[in-house]
């Protein structure tokens, strides 16, 4: 066990314009390392800028170039970062993937709160990797920022968007507590992407508040996720315990078929299993809908 206490008086990084002229080196997941790195608590990190020069073709990927580890107690509001291009790599299974690199990560952090943040690039544009990503974070709040994409990979312990715009990438994550989306404008497969790599699971509860929301492509699962219980994770599955849809506009697009039904979850499970075991994730207690249109 590591004890790490907060500290007792506040950090303020304030300003600065960064450039990073992009690397050359070949698309493998060699990591960059790049950047700000805060791992101590009670920071304040405003006004700061981070653009890219120089992407060609192919390119090493980059760590966040700023980066909250192992703290509590970060504020990050008022700043600009950029969104990497996407290069391609082979995978495990010898077949080409998508690699990126994120400007912001946040890795075991508790109480971290972004205000008033945007990227330089089109949150729309597929041509660039979602801007930020966290890992085992507790206690996040993004408020008033513009980004592709958020993404929490191995599991967040509640999370608050409030007055966002999630572009092409969209909202995804897996964790516990409660996952509030209010006020937010988003596009994506679906409103809220329960990654499948990791059970898809939500322990807790996921509340959509007065937001809109632009599908892309055919679906039309506000919460999406895939799990048929053939796979063991290692831990239990969950479902959202309760889910509150408390206003939602949905905006029609060219690629939906005419009148193609909304749904709250997609095919989640699949089919029922031929030899009549259970599905492993553990289904809904409550499911609210009001407020659609």
């Amino acid at each position: 066990a590591v004890a790490r206490p907060v500290d007792d008086t506040p950090l303020t990084l304030q300003g600065g314009r960064f450039v990073t002229v992009a690397n050359q080196a070949p698309s493998r997941y060699d990591y960059h390392w790049r950047n700000i790195l805060v791992e101590r608590s009670w920071v304040e990190v405003s006004g700061l800028r981070h653009e890219i020069t120089g992407e060609g073709d192919h390119g090493a990927p980059y760590r966040g170039f700023l980066t909250v580890r192992s703290c509590a107690l970060v504020e990050v509001h008022d700043c600009v970062f950029t969104g990497h291009k996407t290069y391609w790599t082979i995978g495990s299974a010898d077949l080409p993937v998508p690699m990126g690199s994120y400007d912001v990560s946040l890795q075991a952090a508790i109480s971290v709160a972004m205000r008033r943040c945007s990227q330089t690039n089109d949150v729309m544009d597929r041509v660039y990797w979602g801007l930020i990503d966290t890992n085992f974070c507790h206690d996040l709040l993004l408020e008033d920022c513009a980004f592709s994409r958020f993404d929490a990979h191995c599991g967040v312990n509640g999370c608050t968007l409030r007055r966002c715009t999630l572009g092409h990438q969209c909202l995804n994550a897996i964790g516990f507590g409660t996952l509030t989306v209010e006020d937010t404008r988003a596009c994506g497969y679906a409103l809220v992407n329960l990654r499948q790599d990791y059970g898809s699971t939500w322990r807790g509860d996921v509340i959509i508040r007065r937001c809109e929301w632009r599908p892309l492509g055919a679906g039309r699962a506000v919460i999406a996720g895939d799990n048929d219980g053939s796979h063991d994770f290692g831990y239990d599955c969950f479902m959202p315990r309760r889910v509150v849809i408390d206003g939602l506009t949905v905006v029609e697009n060219d690629q939906a078929p005419p009148h193609a039904p909304l749904c709250v979850f997609n095919d989640y499970a699949g089919p029922e299993p031929a030899d009549g075991r259970p599905f492993l994730p553990v289904p809904p207690a409550e499911v609210e809908v009001r407020g659609l249109r």
